[in-house]
């Protein structure tokens, strides 16, 4: 589970340091881009975290909330990366 959750903060960094050179570069596209990709990445994580068996009760919980709100918003660029 750790090594899960270890994963999860990994690529949320990824994702900030790749945002965030986008960003300098004031591409909107590219950030949109970054923005998906990072989440992208972290879904991944949080869903490998979600199968484990060895998840608290408590830490499901908050995870799921998490993921979800990460879906949301990356449905969200998803649809608004073409406008």
């Amino acid at each position: 589970m750790e090594g899960a959750l270890t994963d999860a903060a990994a690529a949320l960094h990824r994702g900030w340091i790749n945002i965030k050179s986008a960003v300098t570069g004031q591409d909107a596209p590219a950030i949109l881009g970054e923005c998906e990709t990072g989440d992208s990445t972290a879904l991944s994580s949080y869903e490998a975290a979600l199968r484990s068996k060895e998840l608290p009760v408590e830490a499901r919980n908050v995870i799921q909330k998490q993921h979800g709100k990460i879906l949301s918003t990356k449905n969200w660029i998803t649809q608004h990366k073409g406008s």
